[in-house]
């Protein structure tokens, strides 16, 4: 992978700004090739923006980061000042391992945080199954501490 590098001066700073080569699927949608992931950075919304700034286009996150608030918030600032459309950016997320009954509930959630009405790509994160209560964000332990199957079969979970 060759990445086009422009350079821009802002006040006395030099900025590379990277064009990211992106793959595009048979449906015309551009996968970008390089991504931001935000795994452990829950209070760091300038690192998105300056992300965007740089030419990053997607922006990976995950309900289990406990950021898809933080990013929503400051992809909704960045696009209200006009610097780019949803459309523009490809945003994944993942669905909690412990969720797959019912998932309708943590993707609404999920969409709800990140402030945006659909996920470019949405994964299962882990493929296995764990019951949970409702209104816990995660899965119910036995007194040994491991989890409690929901009785889902591997290969239906993956």
């Amino acid at each position: 992978m060759t990445l086009q590098l422009t350079f821009l001066t802002m006040v006395g700073t030099v900025i590379a700004i990277a064009e990211i080569p992106s793959v595009t699927f048979s449906n015309g949608i551009k996968f970008p090739q390089l991504g931001l992931g935000t795994w452990q950075n829950t209070d760091h919304p300038e690192a998105i923006k300056t992300a965007l700034d740089l030419g990053y286009r997607l922006i990976d996150t995950a309900f289990l980061y406990n950021n898809e608030k933080m990013i929503g918030n400051a992809l909704k600032e960045y696009f209200e000042n006009g610097n780019l459309k949803r459309k523009d950016i490809f945003i994944g997320s993942k669905l909690p391992w412990y969720a797959h009954k019912p998932e309708d509930e943590f993707i609404t959630r999920q969409l709800e945080n990140m402030q945006t009405n659909y996920f470019d790509l949405y994964l299962i994160h882990s493929s296995m199954c764990a019951k949970r209560k409702s209104g816990k964000d995660e899965g119910i332990t036995d007194i040994d501490g491991s989890l409690v199957s929901c009785n889902v079969a591997y290969l239906e979970s993956s």
